[in-house]
């Protein structure tokens, strides 16, 4: 039976577990009392716009991240693959979000734990364990390359170094997620430059 990554996403959005991500709220220098759910579908409509390329202008690039995309992990396109990875990045959060004393919340090793709540979140999906190792890989490694960069050549060596195999899936997913945020804005072009050099893809 061929993907179809429509149903994949609302059986996602109404999995009970995942509705509970309502009641989980953020506040912090990435989150305006913000709940994990709504977050997270913003992040998954971000990075389908992504993912059709607009932000890449260089032809070898474009040629590249099309090539990137439309190869299949577990027979599904890593395209399809990277926008349920973006609706379920921050499902650690469940486990992990606290309180601190200031009234902000925070998360520590969310993706971690993330990783491993994806296969339930999942199961409805019937994904093989390649799709699922593959999607349960990237959002383990989203957080690796929140840095303070100064170039695109740290920008790079920090994500090839904090993403292991997941490297391009982590910048999308990374652009994605804090696309519109006020504290990320002077790295986005950064990013943007990165994904149209096409030796990234290799």
């Amino acid at each position: 039976m061929q993907f179809n990554l429509d149903e994949a996403i609302e059986k996602i959005k109404n999995n009970k577990d995942f509705l509970e991500l309502k009641d989980i709220i953020e506040n912090n220098r990435g989150h305006n009392n913000e709940s994990v759910y709504d977050h997270c579908v913003a992040t998954l409509d971000r990075m389908r716009q992504i993912l059709k390329g607009r932000n890449i202008a260089n032809t070898k690039a474009k040629e590249e991240f099309e090539k990137f995309l439309n190869q299949t992990v577990g027979g599904i396109f890593k395209k399809d693959l990277l926008s349920l990875a973006a609706l379920l990045h921050d499902v650690g959060k469940a486990n992990t979000n606290k309180k601190n004393p200031d009234g902000t919340t925070s998360a520590p090793n969310h993706g971690y734990w993330g990783s491993t709540i994806v296969p339930q979140l999942t199961k409805e999906l019937n994904l093989s364990e390649d799709a699922l190792e593959y999607i349960s890989g990237i959002v383990r490694f989203h957080m690796g390359p929140l840095k303070d960069w100064q170039t695109t050549a740290e920008l790079m060596e920090e994500v090839k170094k904090g993403a292991q195999n997941f490297y391009v899936e982590v910048l999308l997913l990374l652009l994605a997620d804090a696309f519109n945020h006020p504290n990320f804005q002077s790295h986005k072009p950064m990013i943007i430059e990165v994904l149209n050099n096409p030796r990234f893809y290799s």
